[in-house]
């Protein structure tokens, strides 16, 4: 079970199980909130916090997670397994998810994960891009009130995003939007202590003080969906050159020691293991050489936009599969092509049945 560092979650999901919808580039409140939050109908808050967490071990284009442990999610939670297996079938009940349920493990498809790239014109409603520090934040709020609230003011900040050509677009949020998607008994006073505590601070910057009847916010730069992918990408790169480097010296070096003694040295053998690239013992004996692990542009590119997905864990893990396969000849390897669609075939072979150990 692998969490990646970054996550899809669509709006339009999010507001449903908030009772509110997505209209006109806005969280606008649905015509049942009222009732639902009056009656108890809303989901508490660890299944929402649940279905948050599962975008970070699902594919982002299929929304499959495999052999999720609910142990594991319970832990993330701060929460015990029975609260999870609820959580998972109350989100079943409400059609966010499919699931089948194993003794020791999950697995879970989250729905409409395609329909939230569809464009606008299409039907699309957009989808929030929620990075480590986003999501960490949300996972320690515990009380469901506070969580709504939160929520709340994230799709709409994110909303004045995808809908205005200012990217630093503001949200003013009124007391009477806020309240009308919490129960009856939330008073104005509550609300302000939400929006003037730590994580809410954490999460949003005022564009000016709040009123007597709204706040004027946008989210922070480093939660920022663009940024958070920018800063993904950026350390993928660094991560994935550096371990090429070391890859290519430890080739380098054993190929000298096949050119001088006509075999491998135990110690290159040893190298490569810690690198979870596994040689058969013959190599000790080899003659030939092994290739130069050679990503060209295009595909350590592709790497860096998968690790988006994957985590640049996992994708590092496929590369060094990826070699290894090549090593023992199971393809041909042309260092002038993107062998991106290669290593993400690994990536979901590894993420299927749970061998992917990041």
């Amino acid at each position: 079970m692998v969490r990646k560092d970054y996550a899809n979650i669509s709006m339009e999901k999010l507001s449903d199980i908030l009772c509110l919808k997505t209209m006109r580039g806005r969280a606008a409140v649905n015509s049942s909130t009222v009732h639902n939050a009056s009656s108890g109908t809303h989901f508490l808050q660890i299944p929402v916090r649940l279905y948050i967490l599962l975008h970070f071990f699902s594919n982002s284009n299929t929304g499959e997670a495999f052999a999720l442990d609910p142990e594991d999610l319970a832990l993330q939670l701060g929460a015990n397994v029975k609260s999870v297996k609820a959580g998972l079938k109350r989100l079943a009940d409400g059609g966010f998810i499919g699931y089948s349920e194993e003794p020791d493990f999950v697995d879970v498809t989250i729905a409409g994960v395609r329909d939230m790239y569809k464009k606008r014109g299409e039907g699309g409603r957009g989808y929030i891009t929620c990075g480590p520090e986003l999501r960490d934040a949300v996972m320690r709020v515990t009380k469901i009130n506070d969580l709504r609230i939160i929520l709340r003011s994230l799709l709409q900040t994110v909303s004045a995003e995808l809908t205005r050509a200012n990217k630093k677009a503001e949200a003013v949020i009124s007391m009477k939007d806020y309240r009308s998607g919490l129960p009856s008994y939330i008073k104005p006073c509550v609300i302000r202590q939400v929006t003037s505590g730590e994580t809410f601070n954490t999460l949003f910057d005022r564009i000016r003080p709040d009123g007597k009847k709204s706040c004027c916010i946008r989210l922070k730069q480093s939660m920022n969906g663009q940024y958070t992918k920018t800063v993904i990408r950026r350390n993928a790169r660094i991560q994935l050159k550096q371990e090429l480097t070391e890859l290519n010296d430890i080739i380098r070096r054993a190929n000298a020691g096949i050119h001088e003694s006509g075999g491998m040295l135990p110690s290159d053998i040893l190298s490569l293991a810690k690198h979870d690239i596994t040689l058969d013992p013959s190599w000790l004996f080899a003659e030939k050489q092994l290739p130069l692990l050679d990503l060209n542009s295009a595909t350590r590119e592709s790497c860096a936009t998968m690790a988006q997905d994957y985590g640049i864990d996992s994708v590092i893990s496929a590369v060094r599969t990826m070699y290894g396969n090549l090593v023992e000849g199971k393809y041909k390897y042309d260092s002038t092509e993107d062998q991106g669609g290669l290593v993400r075939k690994i990536l979901d072979e590894m993420f299927e049945t749970e061998l992917l150990t990041a």
